[in-house]
């Protein structure tokens, strides 16, 4: 078939690069690599669930027929959207097939030519993206410095008011390559300082953060950072997705109800794309009522995943190889400068049964690539010891 000559040199000069991306099948050995940190996307419990419930609603779930605004509207994405909206402590909830669909729709949505977007350097793909779909003008503040983006503020806000616009500041809660977190609370009181609206991507804390401290006994198993600080109040957006901790699929953008009125009639992938089949909502609504205690302990599959990350911290405390983080969190980060020293440590893990993936450059800046650590509530304690020992003979033998 014909195509463009480009396609095939671009192609050529990846593989020279030593880059080229290819599809395959996943890795064998002991997971440390997927997002399923709560092990729900293998969850026969959830499973039986998400049938069961299926079945009580005389569904079949196979596909949507059409767009929400079209044919694509049911009574159960309504209902757990309501659902949602509880459970996140917002007033409205609006659901996207993925998450990098909902940072799309919502970011090229919201911003306007008079707006100014500021934003994280180590922000997710598809935020950007969807900055680069908006209107406004954009520029993006060191990886969590706060200094940077005072003086960013500072410098624009006078503009941007006079203009009749509005900043925005995009961030994630919990960063998916470098596993540390935003400081929301810092950031929320410069936000009310300068009269900009914070917007949160929660795609890695989704799940595992929470619950809100104020129950007795406590909720809102998994519903982030933002709520665990107590600070939903004062965020404009969050962005939620289902496809990591709650081994499901899509996502969801939590806010006021003018946000979320507003998306259903200008974002343009939430308009314009077909509905994600009733599976896929009750999976996600089955996913959210297990954690919350239905069919086990509310917080227990949290409880687990936490007490496999302290696990983790005290391994790393005692392993002495400083290039390997002990974040509170999911993501942990092996340090290994070089595309060629990633790929090889990565080799010998994968070798010696650990299901692992180097990060490379240009993913991340030359100089630090890694690799990618994930945690999960089924990772023991003889696992967690093995992998770092493993790590110790290349890393202290260099």
């Amino acid at each position: 078939m014909p195509t463009p000559p480009h396609l095939a040199d671009a192609l050529s000069q990846r593989q020279q690069q030593g880059l080229l991306r290819q599809l395959g099948a996943g890795l064998e050995g002991v997971d440390l690599y997927s997002n399923d940190y709560l092990a729900l996307a293998q969850s026969r419990l959830l499973h039986q669930q998400i049938q069961q419930a299926l079945a009580d609603r005389g569904l079949l779930g196979h596909g949507a027929t059409g767009a929400r605004l079209l044919s694509g509207g049911t009574d159960l994405a309504l209902e757990l959207e309501a659902e949602l909206a509880q459970h996140f402590k917002a007033e409205a909830a609006l659901l996207f097939n993925s998450g990098y669909v909902a940072n799309l729709g919502l970011l090229q949505a919201i911003s306007r030519r008079q707006d100014l977007v500021l934003y994280d350097a180590l922000c997710h793909t598809s935020l950007r993206e969807g900055i680069r779909l908006g209107l406004g003008k954009n520029y993006a503040f060191r990886h969590n410095d706060l200094a940077h983006l005072t003086d960013l503020l500072s410098r624009h806000q006078p503009t941007i008011s006079k203009q009749g616009g509005v900043i925005y500041i995009v961030v994630e809660s919990l960063y998916s390559m470098d596993g540390d977190m935003a400081p929301l609370q810092a950031m929320t009181t410069l936000a009310q300082q300068f009269g900009a609206y914070i917007i949160v991507d929660e795609a890695h804390s989704t799940g595992l953060f929470g619950p809100d401290q104020q129950g007795a006994p406590p909720r809102h198993h998994g519903a982030g950072l933002v709520v665990q600080l107590g600070l939903e109040p004062y965020i404009f957006a969050r962005i939620h997705t289902f496809g990591k901790a709650f081994g499901a699929h899509g996502a969801s953008v939590v806010g006021a109800d003018s946000l979320i009125q507003y998306l259903v009639n200008f974002s343009r992938s939430f308009v314009y794309t077909t509905m994600m089949p009733a599976h896929g909502l009750m999976a996600i609504r089955e996913s959210l009522r297990l954690q919350n205690g239905q069919g086990i302990p509310a917080g227990q599959l949290q409880k687990r995943f936490w007490d496999a990350v302290a696990t983790w911290q005290r391994l790393v405390a005692t392993a002495g190889l400083n290039v390997v983080s002990a974040h509170a969190g999911p993501i942990q980060i092996i340090l290994t400068p070089g595309n060629a020293n990633a790929r090889s440590l990565a080799l010998y893990l994968q070798q010696a049964g650990f299901a692992v993936k180097p990060v490379l450059s240009p993913t991340v800046p030359k100089g630090q690539e890694r690799i990618r650590i994930c945690l999960h509530n089924y990772n023991t304690e003889a696992e967690l010891s093995q992998l770092l020992q493993a790590c110790a003979k290349i890393l202290l033998a260099t």
